[in-house]
């Protein structure tokens, strides 16, 4: 069964509008509520498309979108938003976003849109998924700002070796246990520079960085400038509105 992630702010809606008749087509419908909630979703889930609101409680489906491209991932993207305008329509499909709508979406327009994207639900197959691999991936998602955390930790907490959890994520993501820890935490770190006035130095100890070199190391390695130009480029660029 394929899996469809949905990612709206306004859970109820979603579940109306889009998960129901979704999971009535035979589809494997997932709801996210934040940006945070969809990146532990992405890698628990392994969604075949996702769809996301544009303006969410903790960031923008675009970043999302840029986020998922930056790393590599070609999922089918679908944007959709109550305040469409042609700025942030050329920002989503410059962006790799697959197509941009408006909402509310008719039931029968979203199974359309999923079929014509990955193909209808019997056509589909959901691979089998470790369940070792998907208690690593939530003690990763629970536990990344634990300073100092490290695969043999998660191994321990999980049961079984480093080498079986290592290898096990890997299948699941395609990606190692700490570069998982990793992206989380700059992910976050990139949502803390845009809406709180914490200093960099502060995010990157909240955030179980050992060291402030090595917030800004990986930091830049993901996002490619500093911290610091991250949240200067962010108050220098327009908002996006949803109303």
């Amino acid at each position: 069964m394929a899996h469809v992630l949905i990612v709206d702010g306004n859970r109820h809606e979603a579940l109306q509008s889009l998960s129901l008749p979704l999971r009535q087509s035979g589809f494997d419908a997932v709801t996210a509520t934040t940006l945070a909630e969809a990146l532990s979703a992405v890698d628990l889930n392994a969604p075949g498309i996702l769809i996301s609101e544009l303006q969410l409680p903790d960031g923008t489906g675009l970043e999302l979108l840029q986020h998922l491209r930056a790393k590599g991932s070609s999922i089918p993207f679908v944007i959709i938003t109550r305040s469409p305008s042609i700025r942030t329509a050329v920002q989503a499909i410059q962006s790799g976003a697959h197509d941009y709508l408006e909402k509310p979406l008719a039931p029968s327009l979203a199974v359309r849109l999923v079929e014509t994207l990955i193909g209808p639900s019997d056509q589909r197959y959901q691979a089998a998924v470790s369940p070792v691999a998907i208690h690593a991936l939530r003690v990763i998602h629970r536990e990344f700002r634990r300073p100092g955390l490290s695969t043999r930790m998660i191994a321990k907490e999980v049961g079984v070796s480093v080498e079986h959890v290592c290898r096990l994520v890997k299948a699941h993501t395609g990606r190692s246990v700490l570069s998982i820890v990793r992206e989380r935490r700059v992910t976050e770190a990139a949502v803390l520079l845009r809406r709180s006035p914490l200093l960099v130095k502060e995010i990157s100890y909240a955030l179980g960085f050992r060291t402030l070199s090595m917030c800004e190391r990986d930091f830049r390695r993901h996002f490619r400038c500093s911290p610091t130009e991250y949240r200067a480029r962010c108050r220098t660029e327009p908002s996006i509105s949803d109303d």
